[in-house]
């Protein structure tokens, strides 16, 4: 896991991936917790499309150190994360 987020991965009957984010004030503001969710976003848009993670619930939670990180590291740390859990559930 990251000090950055928490991910939950979760088997799903639905043909594709989804994404549910939770980023809480603790965060930041509310233009904070937008552009957090955003490099989220985007981050599952670039994986989704290079790796099979059909029928998938990703759940992400965002911590506080979320909102201070450079997207290229969360990019690299939510792939370790996904890497991590196919690993576990191969």
């Amino acid at each position: 896991m990251s000090p950055k987020f928490v991910v939950l991965i979760l088997k799903s009957a639905k043909a594709y991936p989804r994404l549910g984010l939770i980023v809480s004030k603790k965060v930041g503001n509310a233009i904070v917790r937008n552009k957090v969710k955003r490099k989220f976003r985007e981050i599952f848009r670039q994986l989704s499309d290079q790796k099979k993670m059909s029928q998938r619930d990703i759940i992400i939670i965002a911590r506080k150190s979320a909102s201070e990180t450079s997207f290229e590291e969360l990019t690299l740390a939510v792939l370790q994360s996904f890497q991590w859990f196919e690993r576990k559930l191969a």
